[in-house]
């Protein structure tokens, strides 16, 4: 079975990909994909399934959640011709625009743009309340991102942010591939059933 999983934002966007027959569900057993505006930040780390790339030049918005959206489904599409099998789950985190007021729109568009190719492909999506998703995760509905990063450090046991030369206020695009990872991990919990049951097969 095959889980994906996407932390959307228009600037860092990011997904990851958990497939069964990887063996059991760690970080180094899933794919993490992310895409950035800053070229110095798009790093190759196959030793922990970490793949960055670039953000093309755009001239509109339509222009820009057409590429970000295709990147995805192209890695999907590339995923699946080398491992074979389909896209079982889709999960993206849910809007939360208080934060982001000047850009509701935008915010909207861009996820909806994905989540109409990901449904013309037949994939089934769960929407993940942001909330839901810091709680689930760190034990508090309103963690910060430097929360998330401490929880993912001590239950992961990989300081991913040492591989980022970010200053210490800057969390992009390392806060997406950790948000990716968290929906991922709910995405699979929600289906641990399934799972099991097709592992018995």
């Amino acid at each position: 079975m095959r889980f994906v999983a996407a932390d959307w934002s228009m600037s860092a966007p990011s997904f990851a990909i958990y497939d069964t027959n990887n063996g059991p569900f760690t970080f180094l057993n899933t794919h993490h994909f992310y895409l950035t505006d800053t070229k110095k930040h798009a790093l190759q780390l196959p030793n922990l399934n970490v793949y960055g790339d670039t953000i093309d030049k755009w001239e509109t918005n339509e222009e820009r959640w057409n590429f970000l959206s295709g990147r995805l489904m192209d890695g999907l599409d590339a995923y699946a011709q080398v491992h074979g099998g389909p896209t079982n789950y889709f999960a993206i985190e849910g809007y939360a625009f208080g934060s982001h007021a000047g850009s509701v729109h935008q915010i909207a568009e861009n996820a909806a743009v994905l989540k109409h190719k990901v449904y013309c492909k037949g994939i089934p999506i769960e929407v993940i309340n942001p909330s839901t998703v810091k709680k689930w995760y760190s034990g508090k509905g309103n963690a910060k991102k430097d929360e998330l990063y401490n929880v993912f450090v001590e239950k992961e046991h990989i300081k991913l942010r040492d591989y980022f030369s970010l200053p210490e206020n800057q969390w992009e695009p390392l806060a997406g591939i950790i948000d990716s990872w968290i929906l991922l991990s709910i995405l699979v919990e929600n289906h641990k059933d399934e799972i099991a049951k097709d592992s018995n097969v």
